[in-house]
């Protein structure tokens, strides 16, 4: 049975008025609100298709993509049945999942304002690059102003079962003076309905989808946690989602340094001249490769020794360097897959 939502209001003389529902055409105001801001639903969403069209001839209200490049699909309630969304929001899901990223693309151009790019606009909204692998993983939120239990049930059952679907339910309130007030409440809560998805073992989540907290947790290096765990205490600045360390100079990001599980790895964000050779000269055991076609450097720490030479080596004067690159001043997508 869905949870009462009532609001009160708190008056000057800190007595409570009760501040009454209304229904009086709430969905097609929850419609207008959520195209004009869709983060009353969620804060990492963007919306890269509207009315998008399936391979079965029916449309998707809103397609979005979110932070980590996973895909999710907003169906309304327009004169239909909770239910019947339900259904229609898992049809979609089954079209949705086969979609490569050049026909996501495609759906974005389509949206887009003229000029942009789903790259482009991925990297002002979440200022971060687009990853190369784009959903590996979607969901699916119904929205309505009334979910009935039959329909909580289900969608219960289904995030229960690790399909990532939830309800969002819009309660409008007003006060005898006119205010107006919105509330939303989930079918399932996210924490819980995010357990339920991680327990999925068909949505295994890669690395680089995990919090830093659940990479730590599962990191076997003892010097490496501590390094992590001192530099976020201590400050240190990280990247947008909180799971790599950022280390600017002049305004720019330099490096990065990210948590494995027997490792930590440096992404250098340009090549300087020699920068091999210091690398190798302060490493005890030098792991080096290229990567973006030799524009940057990927570096493995292991040892205590080699996690105090990165630290001095970052906090350097590093105007004095030759640098031959021009280093992003964005994280880019995580490339090591193996969950190390």
């Amino acid at each position: 049975m869905a949870d009462e939502v009532r609001v009160w209001q708190v008056g000057k003389d800190n007595k409570l008025a009760d501040v009454h529902p209304t229904k009086l055409d709430l969905e097609n105001r929850i419609e207008k609100w959520i195209k004009q801001d869709i983060s009353v639903l969620q804060p990492n969403l963007f919306v890269i298709g509207e009315q998008v069209r399936t391979a079965y001839g029916k449309y998707i209200d809103l397609l979005c993509i979110d932070s980590e490049g996973s895909l999710v699909i907003v169906e309304l309630k327009r004169g239909m049945t909770p239910r019947e969304v339900t259904a229609q929001a898992l049809d979609y899901a089954s079209w949705v999942k086969e979609l490569g990223v050049e026909k996501i693309s495609e759906i974005a151009l389509a949206h887009l304002p003229s000029g942009e790019t789903l790259e482009s606009a991925f990297l002002a909204k979440f200022d971060t690059e687009l990853p190369d692998t784009i959903n590996s993983h979607h969901s699916m939120l119904v929205v309505a102003s009334e979910i009935d239990d039959s329909t909580q049930r289900i969608i219960r059952y289904l995030s229960e079962a690790g399909i990532d679907i939830n309800a969002v339910q819009f309660h409008m309130f007003h006060t005898d003076g006119g205010q107006e007030f919105l509330a939303r409440t989930f079918t399932v809560d996210k924490e819980e309905a995010q357990l339920n998805v991680n327990r999925n073992p068909a949505n295994k989540r890669t690395w680089a989808s995990r919090s830093l907290d659940e990479i730590l947790a599962a990191c076997t290096n003892s010097t490496e946690k501590e390094f992590f765990k001192s530099a976020i205490e201590q400050g240190q600045r990280t990247n947008a989602r909180g799971t790599w360390l950022a280390y600017p100079s002049s305004g720019t990001i330099r490096w990065y340094l990210r948590p494995r599980r027997e490792y930590a790895t440096v992404i250098q964000k340009g090549r300087f001249t020699d920068d091999e050779e210091q690398w190798t000269k302060g490493l005890a055991n030098a792991d080096l490769s290229e990567r973006r076609k030799g524009n940057e450097l990927k570096v493995r720490l292991r040892t205590k020794a080699d996690f105090d030479f990165f630290s001095e080596f970052v906090h350097r004067d590093i105007s004095s360097f030759n640098w031959l690159t021009k280093a992003a001043s964005e994280e880019d997508d995580d490339e090591d897959t193996e969950g190390q």
